[in-house]
């Protein structure tokens, strides 16, 4: 099974990093834990978010 972090080079790791923080601390600042929010993986983030975002 392919792990995303076999396709992506150092920089484009430390982008999904950042982004992925992002997503969390955005989460986080809109408490959106207290209405049963819960996020996703990485992988799916990545599928999902990441690729769809403008870098």
């Amino acid at each position: 099974m392919a792990r995303i972090t076999d396709d992506l080079s150092r920089d484009e790791l430390i982008a999904l990093i950042d982004a992925y923080d992002e997503y969390i601390q955005d989460a986080n600042e809109e408490r959106k834990y207290e209405i049963g929010w819960m996020p996703v993986c990485v992988d799916e983030f990545y599928d999902c978010e990441f690729q769809l975002q403008d870098r």
